[in-house]
């Protein structure tokens, strides 16, 4: 899974750093695909061997991997003639503590009538086959502010939809597609943890405020199913709020 997120992902702007201690246990397409080697001391030889031709170091150089003192790392990109070898300064840390800034704007009604065509097209159970507008739809997706994982999720469900979907696994894709959705949910279990209906009141208000066009009932509760299991299953993982929620949350 991680290496065709890298394969495909870095079409959209998204990176990945990967961090391990023994490369050798990584799946080959992970180095291949990474842009940016940064080699530090290893003792094993198997790892040297990997990283190192993986890096166009030569076997001197390969055998000095197993040397190098503490913070000091060969690094090697790919267009690069040779690589290099650098001395990584220890860091200032700064002790204030990071404070999450809140999105300074809302998900404006163009985007949320988009993002309900996709959820339409989700839910239709039919496959989408045209290449040209799957890729047109991610693009998007994606210049709308969907973040490109959940993207590349629409695009592959719509390319091979599930027999009978699956509230857990559309959860986390209707959760980025309604953002705003997902986050009165979330203020909303905060605010009256012990009333589920609650949740789901404050989940239909928020999805009617985003749109200027119709909405299908049915559409309409397996948006809210959805993004309430998300945050209740995927990320709170309390399975008894989820059962209390679909015996008093009073979707309708």
């Amino acid at each position: 899974m991680l290496t065709s997120a890298i394969a495909e992902m870095r079409t959209y702007g998204e990176g990945f750093i990967v961090v391990d201690q023994a490369p050798g246990l990584l799946d080959m397409a992970a180095i291949r695909n990474t842009n940016t080697k940064i080699i530090m001391r290893l003792p094993d030889q198997v790892d040297r061997e990997l990283v190192g031709r993986a890096a166009n170091l030569n076997d001197d150089q390969i055998r000095e991997i197993a040397r190098l003192p503490r913070g000091v790392a060969a690094i090697y990109q790919n267009e690069w003639i040779e690589p290099v070898l650098c001395k990584v300064e220890l860091p200032r840390i700064d002790d204030a503590p990071f404070v999450r800034q809140p999105h300074e704007f809302a998900q404006c009604s163009y985007v949320a009538d988009e993002a309900l065509s996709v959820a339409e097209m989700l839910y239709s159970g039919e496959a989408v086959t045209d290449r040209d507008k799957l890729k047109d739809m991610t693009e998007k997706l994606v210049n709308q502010g969907v973040g490109a994982s959940a993207a590349v999720a629409v695009r592959r469900t719509l390319e091979h939809p599930p027999a009978a979907p699956r509230m857990t696994k559309l959860g986390p894709i209707l959760s980025a597609l309604f953002p705003d959705v997902r986050d009165a949910v979330v203020r909303s279990c905060a605010e009256s943890a012990h009333d589920p209906e609650s949740w789901t009141r404050s989940a239909n208000e928020q999805l009617l405020a985003l749109l200027h066009c119709e909405i299908a009932d049915q559409l309409r509760r397996d948006i809210v199913q959805a993004v309430i299991t998300d945050y209740l299953y995927n990320v709170q993982r309390d399975i008894h709020a989820l059962e209390d929620w679909s015996k008093r949350g009073g979707l309708r």
